[in-house]
């Protein structure tokens, strides 16, 4: 049977839920299969997001969860964040886990409904395979791109996928073990000065840098800018440029444009993102759809880039890049 910390977490995660109307027979056997893949594979129950559960178990829950022991259950290398609310991104900002921020989920289970009729749901994030970027004398990389990723002459052939950039390299004040993530289409690399090719890796000697031009996956929108360039080194990852596009919101859209990099990147604790400085020759915000209306000043545009806490091996895919804060007084 499952280990007595196992089953206790099990139980504590699942002892009285219930699939919703209309779900499949064994939907809650498959989650307590995935969490404990997940905990044999060495996941901390904490960062699952334990529930404040006091009742008995219902529903033959410890039954099952016995004879879970039963079947040769292997360890998964992945990681699950229960949430309590339909919008994924608004879990953290009502206690859920933060480590899932900035990475969408390759499955999701539920929702399940708890005996007081509340709802949950279950988020599996596999890890993900990437071409790494190392700067000599640092054991951990400073980006990840896409698997499949090759180097050819100097030059880098960027698939289709996410990329990842350390955010403590990113810009001042950034917390040290985040990841700033870009889905992207494509894109290509130029290595500037020494570098050594490892299978899957690429290390920057001193002085040298890799200069990334990326097509941003935009989704059919087409006010969002649709390239950015970033160099990477051992100095810092620099945002050297980023297309012109427009943010829109209530009806209105703003325009901005950008200077020569490299941009501005600084820290917003609030919204945890990094967030990229642009420009506007618009001064004023004129709200055209309800909830909102009326007319505001504006003081500041700024490219905002979700931070992850999870380790840098586990995104598999950076959420889109269509997210701006506007700041108007």
């Amino acid at each position: 049977m499952p280990s007595q910390e196992h089953a206790a977490t099990l139980l504590n995660l699942t002892g009285d839920l219930w699939p919703v109307p209309g779900a499949p027979a064994g939907a809650v056997l498959e989650l307590r299969k995935t969490l404990l893949g997940a905990l044999r594979g060495g996941q901390d129950p904490g960062s699952i997001g334990l529930r404040a559960f006091t009742g008995d178990p219902a529903g033959g829950a410890e039954e099952e969860i016995r004879d879970l022991g039963d079947s040769a259950l292997p360890a998964i290398n992945g990681r699950v964040r229960r949430r309590t609310t339909a919008v994924a991104a608004a879990d953290p900002l009502i206690g859920g886990p933060r480590w899932p921020v900035g990475q969408k989920a390759a499955q999701t289970l539920g929702p399940f409904q708890d005996r007081g009729g509340r709802l949950h749901w279950f988020d599996v994030f596999p890890p993900g395979s990437y071409f790494r970027i190392f700067t000599q004398g640092d054991p951990q990389p400073v980006a990840l791109l896409p698997f499949g990723t090759a180097l050819a002459d100097g030059q880098l052939n960027i698939p289709t996928g996410s990329v990842w950039l350390r955010g403590r390299m990113l810009g001042p004040g950034i917390p040290t073990g985040t990841f700033a993530g870009l889905r992207i289409e494509g894109g290509a690399g130029t290595s500037i000065g020494a570098v050594q090719l490892v299978v899957g890796s690429l290390l920057l000697t001193a002085g040298a840098s890799v200069q990334l031009v990326l097509s941003l996956a935009t989704e059919g929108l087409a006010d969002f800018p649709d390239q950015v360039d970033i160099e990477v080194s051992g100095s810092g990852i620099r945002v050297m440029q980023l297309a012109a596009g427009s943010m829109t919101a209530f009806g209105t859209a703003v325009p901005f444009t950008v200077g020569a990099g490299p941009l501005a990147v600084s820290y917003d604790a609030l919204i945890r993102s990094a967030l990229v400085v642009l420009t506007t020759d618009a001064d004023t915000f004129d709200a055209a759809e309800r909830p909102v209306s009326g007319t505001a000043s504006i003081q500041s545009m700024r490219w905002a880039l979700p931070l992850t806490e999870s380790p840098a091996a586990s995104p598999i895919m950076a959420w889109n890049t269509r997210k701006f804060v506007r700041h108007c007084g």
